[in-house]
């Protein structure tokens, strides 16, 4: 990934298998904030890419918080009046 090739590593079971990592990253607050409180659980999902990567445009199902750890990500938003559901 870092030397520019396209590939691109997502929904990674990381955190699902080794559930300390989320000790060092203070996600406490965010199950507090979660609207998934009923099941008490957070869903995780770790996507990982170099800077060539990208999506094609799809739209995430649920409640989403995308938090940036390193690098950058341009986001494309479009208007629900867009949309033929």
């Amino acid at each position: 990934m870092k030397s520019g090739s396209m590939d691109y590593a997502r929904l990674l079971p990381i955190l699902d298998q080794h559930p300390e990592l989320l000790n060092d990253m203070g996600v406490e607050w965010l199950k507090s904030a979660s609207n998934n409180r009923a099941k008490g659980s957070i869903k995780h999902q770790l996507f990982m890419g170099g800077p060539r990567t990208s999506t094609q445009m799809h739209c995430a199902i649920g409640s989403n918080l995308f938090i940036q750890i390193y690098g950058r990500k341009k986001w494309w938003i479009y208007s629900n009046k867009y949309s033929p559901y």
